[in-house]
């Protein structure tokens, strides 16, 4: 949402990369979104079995992956709202925002499909929900609810998201499963019901009964993004950086205890994005980049000044300039070293064994792996970032 801004950093090496024009950037932004991309590669990505904590939580419950693609979404939230400053200030219609708006979202959709159909573009089994069109839909339902509605709206659209999801969730009885239950079925949640209605099976993840991005809990997930909309328009208001971190820093934690505490109806749930789950997750992402921003944005500094945390952020605004791009390169390498095979075997597998097991156990040369994943998908975000290229997916 920054490009302009981006062309005026200067690349000619890492140092000059923290050189910033404090009005046009939000440099804290960046870094959280460099980390949480990182982080997605990561737990998306291990050799082999994966500590707990890096991994998906089975159901019901929370772990640090689980806390990527939301905070991801809450980003895509405040960045609308930075995107979207200074066309509304220069009065440019409301239709032409949304048209390109509309655009993007269809392409980060259709890039997502096509890394759906790779290898073999099976039609018949392609799978049309996934991390990417959900992405797009988001962008596109949460720009359109805040050029249209504002602060109001945004805040309108959260309450009634989340309080009718909960509802149709715990309250409405699904046809050959009957009345939900506090513990909440994979199979016969009214949101799975909901998406086979739709279609097949054959074009969910696995192919299983449920698909954890399926289109009725994209509803609670818009209210993710729209919780970031409301930070970006308060990190927008006059008021000092200091108070600024501190009151989202406390509406963080109130959302936090209000996951919890819906948590006891409603779990905190990743799977079917429960209600809970956006609250509490929704906490956590506020306070992490209230703290980045504290830390890193709260003392301006003068076009060409080296930031003072330069050393540890550098890696993180390389990913976070390419987010959406990182990702997609990450995922065409990991389909290309699962599907080409050598003796029998795909490389994944012969780069995993290539780890000596003196190393430790699988979790810790796993782990090992991702990390290295990580780095190689680092190599071509660097060459972009150093060549000033900034792909908006």
């Amino acid at each position: 949402p920054h490009g302009r801004a981006r062309r005026s950093i200067a690349l000619s090496n890492p140092l000059e990369a923290i050189r910033v024009q404090p009005s046009q950037r939000l440099l804290s932004l960046d870094v959280l979104r460099g980390l949480d991309v990182a982080l997605m590669i990561l737990v998306n990505d291990p050799g082999g079995r994966s500590y707990y904590q890096l991994d998906h939580a089975p159901w019901d419950g929370c772990t640090l992956t689980d806390l990527v693609f939301p905070t991801f979404l809450f980003m895509v939230g405040v960045s609308i709202v930075f995107a979207f400053r200074t066309r509304i200030a220069n009065n440019v219609p409301r239709s032409v925002i949304l048209m390109h708006t509309f655009k993007r979202a269809a392409l980060i959709i259709a890039i997502g499909w096509l890394g759906n159909l790779l290898p073999y573009f099976h039609f018949s089994t392609m799978r049309y929900f996934g991390v990417l069109p959900r992405i797009g839909l988001c962008y596109a339902i949460a720009a359109l609810i805040y050029l249209f509605g504002r602060v109001r709206g945004s805040a309108i659209a959260i309450v009634v998201a989340l309080v009718g999801y909960w509802y149709l969730m715990t309250h409405v009885a699904v046809p050959g499963f009957g009345p939900p239950t506090h513990d909440i079925d994979p199979a016969g949640n009214i949101g799975s019901w909901f998406d086979r209605q739709l279609m097949s099976t054959n074009h969910f993840y696995q192919h299983k009964q449920f698909d954890p991005e399926g289109l009725l809990s994209t509803v609670p997930a818009v209210a993710t993004t729209l919780l970031g909309v409301l930070v970006g328009v308060w990190i927008q208001t006059k008021r000092s950086v200091a108070e600024k971190a501190a009151w989202l820093t406390g509406a963080g934690a109130v959302l936090i205890g209000l996951g919890l505490a819906w948590s006891l109806d409603f779990p905190i749930n990743k799977r079917v994005w429960t209600s809970s789950y956006v609250l509490f997750v929704g906490g956590i992402a506020m306070i992490a980049l209230a703290a980045l921003y504290f830390i890193i944005d709260r003392k301006p500094r003068a076009p060409g000044e080296v930031h003072p945390l330069h050393r540890w952020m550098y890696p993180w605004l390389v990913f976070g300039s390419n987010a959406l791009t990182a990702y997609c390169v990450a995922e065409l390498l990991a389909i290309t070293i699962g599907y080409v095979r050598i003796g029998g075997l795909n490389l994944h597998h012969i780069a995993f064994s290539l780890i000596p097991t003196a190393i430790g156990p699988e979790e810790v040369r796993s782990l090992l792996f991702a990390i290295l994943f990580v780095a190689v998908c680092f190599i071509p975000m660097l060459v972009l970032y150093r060549k000033k290229i900034f792909l908006r997916l």
